[in-house]
């Protein structure tokens, strides 16, 4: 299951669902790890969802990766969401 799970989320992509739906879907996903007590860390969870993303969040993916500090999944989630409304 946990193997099943985490092959999902890499897999997971962007594409004509939207911002919002596809963060929804995201997170499900996530939740079912940790109900399973197989959290993945943040580091791996935000470079998962960057993998998933399209041409078009180009500036975006790069705009984060020249941002020093380190960021929770949950901040780079309303960052993605907000910067796409």
């Amino acid at each position: 299951m946990y193997q099943d799970i985490k092959v999902e989320l890499t897999r997971m992509k962007l594409d004509d669902q939207g911002v919002k739906k596809y963060l929804h879907n995201y997170k499900l996903l996530i939740d079912q790890l940790k109900e399973i007590s197989k959290p993945i860390d943040d580091e791996d969870l935000i470079t998962f969802a960057i993998a998933s993303l399209p041409r078009e969040y180009e500036s975006f993916i790069i705009a984060n990766a020249n941002d020093p500090s380190p960021i929770s999944f949950d901040v780079f989630r309303n960052k993605l969401l907000f910067s796409w409304k």
